[in-house]
């Protein structure tokens, strides 16, 4: 895109990587290189990379199990048991929560598994074919590409692995109280991501100290990210999102860069004075960009790059760890905190307690429900009825904390009334 930073005005950028499988976000700065280093001297420039994360179960095909699970769902009682089979199963993504009734429908079984399947290259068309409006609504696909309007026929194996053929699922149906409405589930869906990702940016934007920036860039990319929803809540986030936050103004507000490959960026590229084929096989794209860069970064080149991430012997805590409070994720411990410091948690009075935890950024808001939030149940050798004696909880590795209990004023000399137990967080 021909981006360049100025001399003392380094340029900020976060990415929005929204594939077929995850969604990973990643921060940092493209600055010149500062002669004062010694390691930069050979240089001209520094991308300084210092901030990721991401969402591992929003991706494209994440987002076409969600609706199948939400469609076989709604369509429960024409699953079960009828005249024509013995039944139908299907598959739960690690993403969906189980509902009542979902004993007898969800399996891990191959016909399961491939019911979901079969259903999802059916919705494949719908959400590949989506458009927006010109005052911003996300537009179904024609009928020549999706026929389905209020009910979708599918052929599915039935729980002897009998192929049953023409099986009706119901979108609409006001006797049944079924309403699926796809593209509301798929914009909750990937608001949710959009929106940790903005949460990360304005912590990763307020951790660097610089007084002038000279653009802010935010990239997407993966072929998800072509969605006119990313698009549509890309503009309503930035417009919102970014407006209270300080260092922000008008010659800086973050530009969104489409993903490379796409006519709305051979357009920038072009307007940006930067030399393209669009024919041509050497033509930048969403996967060949990546391939440039690396090569652009190679070691003897005049980029230097640089992760503060690794920069330690540490790779740091990755985890928002906390309680339960009215129904909302209260966290006590934050992503990056520094090891071995320990926390006060809760009090030991009684034998059990629950540790919840997330690597989400919408963690740190407090307005995460604690029905998204995972959770690891411990139990105390022994309980202590005293107002100075409390559960402790410090992170010891990147997935790992230890829990102890101790008096308050004795915690941070080593002195444990219970010694410190492990526990491990599971992405």
């Amino acid at each position: 895109f021909n981006i360049e930073p100025g001399e003392d005005e380094p340029v900020f950028y976060g990415i929005f990587d929204f594939g077929g499988g995850t969604m990973d976000f990643d921060f940092g700065i493209w600055r010149y290189s500062d002669e004062k280093q010694l390691k930069e001297r050979r240089y001209d420039y520094v991308v300084e990379h210092f901030g990721a994360g991401g969402d591992q179960y929003l991706g494209g095909e994440n987002l076409l199990e969600l609706l199948a699970y939400e469609i076989f769902k709604a369509n429960s009682d024409i699953l079960l048991k009828n005249d024509k089979s013995v039944g139908f199963t299907f598959f739960k993504p690690e993403q969906c929560e189980k509902f009542d009734g979902s004993e007898a429908l969800i399996s891990n079984s191959q016909e399961a598994k491939r019911n979901t399947k079969y259903l999802m290259e059916i919705l494949r068309p719908f959400v590949e074919n989506l458009s927006i409006s010109e005052n911003g609504d996300i537009v179904p696909p024609v009928k020549e590409i999706f026929p389905y309007e209020n009910k979708i026929t599918v052929d599915l194996l039935d729980k002897n692995g009998k192929m049953q053929s023409g099986i009706t699922l119901l979108l609409e149906d006001e006797k049944n109280n079924i309403h699926i409405n796809m593209i509301k589930i798929l914009e909750e869906r990937i608001e949710k991501g959009i929106s940790n990702f903005f949460q990360a940016f304005e912590q990763n934007f307020s951790a660097v100290k610089c007084t002038k920036w000279k653009s802010i860039a935010i990239f997407l990319a993966g072929n998800s990210s072509k969605s006119p929803i990313v698009k549509k809540l890309f503009n309503k986030y930035k417009s919102e999102w970014c407006a209270h936050m300080s260092g922000l103004t008008d010659d800086n507000f973050p530009i969104i860069y489409p993903p490379l490959g796409t006519p709305e960026a051979d357009e920038i590229q072009i307007e940006n004075g930067v030399d393209i084929d669009i024919d041509s096989i050497t033509r930048a794209n969403g996967k060949t960009g990546v391939a440039y860069g690396l090569l652009s970064g190679r070691t003897g080149s005049g980029i230097l790059v640089k992760s503060q991430i690794n920069s330690s012997s540490e790779v740091p805590f990755k985890y928002y760890v906390g309680r339960n409070e009215r129904r909302k994720f209260k966290p006590v411990m934050l992503k990056g905190t520094m090891y071995n410091e320990w926390v006060m948690f809760t009090d030991a009075y009684y034998s059990d307690f629950e540790i919840y935890y997330s690597n989400l950024p919408e963690a740190e808001s407090k307005n995460m429900p604690i029905a998204e939030v995972k959770k690891k149940k411990c139990i105390l050798s022994e309980t202590f009825e005293d107002e100075n004696v409390a559960v402790f909880i410090r992170a010891v590795k990147p997935n790992i904390i230890e829990y102890a209990v101790a008096n308050k004023d004795d915690i941070q000399n080593g002195s444990y009334l219970i010694e410190p137990q492990k526990v491990e967080f599971s992405s």
